[in-house]
């Protein structure tokens, strides 16, 4: 299927949809982790919109920042997929005789436009007065997506439907065509601009093989975290922050990041939050939206949860109305059992009740990756072991990762929340990455409680293992 994107001064553009790709977003600015098609019209905003493949159909979603219409009909609620189908068009309007029009057609074309001219073209019937072209004898003419049939219908200016094997579109009192060859098979499909986080890694549908059989993981083997020889050396203490970091999480994983005192553990953070200037190497992410749980929650303790949560539910959810953004506050302290504490204020919470609130704020956006640095830190174990079940749970329903520094082995290593271990030596390296139940044997251990001290006086040998099992790999 493609899609065809007229842009004021720039003509027509073909793009064939990746049936790969989940998500492709449309807009001046490119996204981390999605297939992008890039415009340049100026008054288009960064990020105007995503099409989504899903169950062998193709979906278009606005991002409620600019005034959108789907086959005519606007789209005021940023959360609701329109499917796209053979003739559907979508209209980005600027002004009242300024926008972009996109055209969906099933089939390929040459993109050599023409003129139609009633005269010498015989194959539509088409008259001309001052309303502008007027269809007539419209049985075989998709509009809007769907047959029509009515005595005639008068196309609107950036209106584009189909006759049997041509493509209308009418543009500046002028309507253009093009013949439609072979509808396109799913063999030929190719992606036009693809950024996605690995070009050579196919989604998949197949349910991921855990060891907690309470979680139903869907996995698409696609990298949520991708770092590439990060290194950044502290030129002051002589010192590496990060050296040499090889690392691919995938999607859907609850990991548990540990280490030796000095290991780098909030640095890694810091790179992947864009805060820290590497040296070299390079870090992808799926997703637009990172979130971000400090060591030290950053809520106000004079306001009750629920003003926190509309303050910045204003600040992330730009284009919900009040009534959705309402309904998504209320759906998040559900999930994470803050209903009964919407009236409370922050600073009379209880240490579990604080660090739920500030996931529950992290998660009004839906970011893909969220950090958390010691979200554990002086809780007991009750609150403890609640907040990793909300955990466990938010990356099982969600596809999402979370990533999680943590002292306390204990929960880490004997509770089934865990996934993924991560464990850093001094100087930023990585000495394992992988499922907490293989670090028995890497480690040569009996109990995941001795792993520091398996690795204190051996971290030179458990890095040059973990970079050894590296290159087998590649």
């Amino acid at each position: 299927m493609y899609i065809l994107i007229f842009e004021p001064h720039k003509g027509c553009r073909k793009v064939l949809l990746d049936k790969r790709a989940e998500k492709i977003n449309l807009g001046r600015s490119l996204r981390d982790g999605y297939g992008n098609i890039q415009m340049s019209t100026d008054f288009l905003p960064d990020y105007v919109g995503v099409i989504i493949y899903k169950d062998d159909k193709f979906y278009f979603r606005n991002y409620g920042k600019i005034k959108i219409f789907v086959n005519n009909n606007q789209l005021n609620d940023s959360t609701t997929a329109v499917r796209l189908t053979h003739g559907s068009m979508i209209r980005i309007e600027h002004g009242i005789s300024s926008g972009v029009y996109i055209g969906v057609v099933d089939g390929e074309i040459e993109n050599k436009w023409k003129i139609f001219n009633p005269e010498e073209h015989r194959f539509l019937n088409v008259q001309k007065d001052r309303r502008g072209y007027i269809i007539r004898n419209t049985e075989n003419i998709i509009y809007k997506g769907k047959k029509i049939n009515t005595d005639y219908f008068i196309p609107r200016n950036g209106d584009i439907f189909i006759n049997q094997n041509y493509i209308f579109c009418c543009l500046k009192n002028n309507l253009f065509f093009e013949k439609i060859k072979n509808t396109v098979s799913q063999e030929h499909v190719k992606f036009i601009n693809n950024t996605s986080v690995e070009n050579n890694i196919k989604n998949q549908s197949n349910l991921n093989k855990v060891n907690n059989p309470n979680k139903n993981y869907i996995s698409n083997n696609k990298p949520a975290i991708l770092m590439s020889n990060v290194t950044r050396y502290d030129k002051k203490k002589k010192w590496y922050r990060l050296k040499d970091v090889n690392l691919k999480i995938n999607s859907g994983r609850l990991v548990a990041i540990m280490g030796v005192s000095g290991a780098g553990k909030s640095t890694l953070f810091d790179a992947i939050l864009k805060r820290l200037k590497l040296d070299s190497g390079e870090i992808i992410i799926d997703g637009n939206e990172l979130g971000h749980v400090p060591q030290f929650s950053v809520l106000r303790k004079g306001n009750t949860v629920q003003e926190v949560m509309e303050f910045y539910a204003s600040k992330k959810l730009k284009g919900y109305t009040k009534q959705q953004k309402m309904q998504k506050i209320d759906s998040l302290l559900e999930k994470l059992n803050l209903s009964l504490f919407k009236q409370s204020l922050v600073g009379r919470l209880s240490g579990g009740q604080s660090r739920r609130l500030d996931i529950a704020v992290q998660l009004l956006n839906e970011p893909k990756v969220i950090l958390m640095d010691e979200p554990d830190s002086g809780l007991d174990v009750k609150s403890c072991r609640e907040l990793y079940e909300i955990l466990s749970r938010l990356v099982s329903e969600k596809n999402s990762t979370i990533l999680v520094i943590t002292h306390n082995t204990h929960m880490a290593c004997k509770y089934p929340y865990i996934d993924d271990l991560l464990f850093m030596a001094s100087q930023g390296r990585i000495c394992f990455y992988g499922e907490k139940d293989k670090a028995l044997e890497y480690f040569n251990i009996s109990d995941l409680d001795d792993i520091y001290n398996a690795v204190e006086n051996n971290q030179d040998y458990f890095v040059q293992k973990y970079n050894n099992l590296l290159n087998r790999r590649v």
